[in-house]
């Protein structure tokens, strides 16, 4: 196919398909695991992404040898894995607890979940329409807002990061070949500290705001290094711990975004912080980082993810605190659930 329009379209398509997967992965997550058990299980399923941006790579790499370089086939390989993992998925998946003869994960964990005003979380099913919900549970919800627009800013920092690296590690000395490995490389080593902060979240009692603040400053602390060593042994160990300080964030935003809005809200608040994600933090990401850095050398690239770490920062130390209250507001309410259910036992 050599029509540029098709192959546009195509691409959309692509795209759009491929976001779909995200918020019903992510409201399974939400009907079938309890608060206190969520944070490790949606970086598992999180850390899936970082692993199969590794396994794309090699995929790539491994067509691109075995079919002596052909695009097509390339594209053909990627098709066939996907459909394989697309056709597993769809036999063994499991709608809702209630389908399959069991009670709702709030009856069975006897966890109450409230949004920032105090409305339970638990209601899964809902008759008002896709636009009420969009309006009242998603644009008037602040905590959506504040977990989007962090979203938005760590994916500058990812892509920010991510994108340029074949670009930008060749002017610190390293080989075209090396600087393109390293880029699934950092997307690899961020796996097992995505589950390890995922965990921590879950001990610290459902503290995610709290676990990315940490990550936030680490991160930050990265940035300036990579930025301005100029050993190739330091840039690399620093990519390493910058992946897991970048997707452990982004993670448990994700994770946020959906325990502030109902059960029946899950798909569109994942799909409004989406939003913010590719339109705004990628696009800024890619195409502003490279005509800045085409202007301005790479410092303005420097400057534009310092700004982002910044943003995210003083959102999250926001969320820090909202987040406290609802927790507070969920114990008061899970221990007087507890009390009323033993006295009518």
């Amino acid at each position: 196919m050599r029509n540029f329009y098709v192959i546009l379209g195509l691409m959309l398509l692509v795209a759009v398909t491929q976001a779909m997967g995200a918020p019903a992965c992510q409201r399974q997550i939400n009907l079938w695991f309890a608060k206190k058990h969520r944070g490790t299980v949606f970086a598992v399923w999180a850390s899936a992404h970082n692993g199969g941006a590794f396994v794309c790579v090699a995929c790539v790499q491994l067509a691109t040898y075995l079919f002596s370089g052909s695009l097509t086939a390339v594209f053909l390989t990627a098709s066939v894995v996907s459909a394989v993992i697309a056709t597993a998925m769809l036999l063994i998946n499991a709608e809702r607890p209630e389908t399959e003869g069991l009670p709702s994960m709030a009856d069975y964990s006897g966890e109450v979940e409230l949004t920032e005003t105090g409305k339970s979380t638990a209601q899964d099913m809902s008759t008002k329409s896709v636009m009420s919900i969009f309006v009242h549970d998603i644009l008037m919800n602040r905590i959506v807002w504040a977990v989007s627009l962090v979203s938005m800013a760590i994916y500058m920092v990812r892509y920010g990061v991510m994108s340029w690296i074949p670009s930008y590690l060749p002017t610190k000395g390293f080989s075209e070949s090396w600087a393109k490995w390293l880029v699934g490389i950092f997307e690899l080593s961020a796996v097992p500290g995505v589950i390890l902060m995922g965990a921590i979240s879950d001990l610290l009692k459902g503290r995610r705001a709290l676990v990315c603040l940490g990550c936030c400053l680490g991160m930050v602390a990265c940035l300036i290094t990579y930025f301005t060593s100029t050993s190739q042994a330091v840039i690399t160990v620093v990519l390493f711990v910058m992946g897991s300080l970048i997707y452990a964030p982004l993670a448990l935003v994700g994770l946020m975004v959906n325990e502030a809005v109902p059960n029946y809200a899950v798909g569109l608040s994942t799909g409004f912080m989406g939003f913010f994600q590719y339109v705004f933090g990628e696009t800024a990401a890619t195409a502003l980082i490279g005509n800045l850095v085409g202007h301005y050398g790479w410092g303005a690239s420097a400057v534009i993810l310092y700004v982002a770490s910044g943003l995210a920062f003083l959102l999250l130390v926001y969320l820090v605190y909202k987040e406290r209250k609802i927790l507070a507001m969920e114990a008061r309410a899970t221990a007087e659930k507890n009390r009323e259910m033993e006295e009518n036992s």
